[in-house]
């Protein structure tokens, strides 16, 4: 099904992936956010928000498994992730209906817009759910109906290497929170215009892009493999990195509690803990992978120097 809407050289499809992932990153975001107050009580909410909070994620790890769908150039290994795709659709959406119905006739007395969560909660969520078990039963339908899935073998060796799977997946969920952390802006800018600190605000913001500009600068790489404008984004993404952290630091020099007085919602962790450990993840996933590649291209290409003049001996 999915090999015939995905083409890599569509623009098309890149720009629908970049709105799919910014939209599964600010639900993604919010999902993590209504899972504070359930690990803070204990669990004992989690029949509540639970099922909201598996709504939320439910986009980020579909778009995860699409990335390896995109990458992969066997149509076994597609058919296997289309299969995965459609079976956490209908397991999760069938889980979250069942926990939402429970809520809805014991806890909310079958009142159906009870707004606990989202103003239209639990309905908005059936509907969420509802959308995904249609959308999960369609997929595997389609997979099992597809005569691609009879003719092709199931046991060809995975094309990805493991290293770069388990750095996406790791890197993923830090840079979809952030980046939903970024486009909840508009609340700061609903709520918060006329915060003196708003100058002091923006390289913060900036900040929280940093994981995803990282990720694209590495899809870019993997869909191109051209090591100059690869290096060239790299340095362009360090630059701008070392740009905002100057300013942030201009900054809490000019005003030591910013984040205290203005940033209470983006740095709830840090807060509690003391620490801006949101920042130091952010630059840390940014600076490392880098510095990485850098260092790993230098000696590609000093290994090569040195093939090329010992050829010529």
């Amino acid at each position: 099904m999915a090999s015939r809407l995905i083409n890599k050289n569509n623009v098309g499809w890149l720009i629908a992936m970049t709105i799919f992932y910014l939209v599964a990153s600010f639900m993604f975001f919010y999902g993590i956010k209504l899972l504070f107050p359930v690990l803070a009580n204990g669990g004992r909410s989690s029949l509540t928000l639970l099922p909201a909070v598996l709504t939320c994620v439910v986009p980020i790890v579909i778009f995860y498994i699409f990335w390896l769908f995109w990458r992969s150039k066997t149509l076994a290994n597609r058919l296997r992730l289309e299969y995965i795709a459609g079976l956490v659709l209908i397991f999760v959406s069938g889980f979250n209906i069942v926990d939402l119905l429970l809520v809805l006739s014991i806890l909310l007395k079958g009142n159906i817009l009870f707004g606990i969560v989202t103003p239209c909660y639990p309905l908005d969520m059936l509907i969420a759910n509802g959308i995904y078990l249609m959308l999960g039963i369609t997929i595997m339908v389609y997979h099992y109906l597809d005569r691609k899935y009879v003719l092709t073998s199931k046991v060809m060796p995975f094309p990805l290497k493991t290293k770069y799977m388990v750095f996406a997946g790791f890197l993923l969920p830090f840079a979809a929170y952030f980046a939903g952390d970024f486009l909840s802006m508009y609340i700061y800018f609903i709520n918060g215009i006329r915060d003196p600190n708003w100058p002091l605000i923006i390289p913060y913001y900036i900040s929280f892009l940093l994981p995803s500009f990282l990720g694209l600068v590495y899809i870019y790489q993997s869909r191109f493999h051209e090591e100059k404008t690869f290096l060239r984004n790299i340095i362009v993404l360090l630059s701008i990195s070392a740009f905002a952290l100057l300013w942030i630091i201009i900054g809490l020099i000019i005003n030591p509690y910013v984040i205290s007085e203005s940033l209470q919602y983006e740095f709830a962790i840090g807060l509690v803990l003391k620490y801006p450990i949101g920042l130091l993840i952010i630059y840390l996933w940014v600076l490392i992978p880098s510095l990485i590649s850098i260092i790993r291209i230098i000696r590609k290409n000093k290994r090569k120097k040195d093939e090329q003049e010992q050829a010529k001996i």
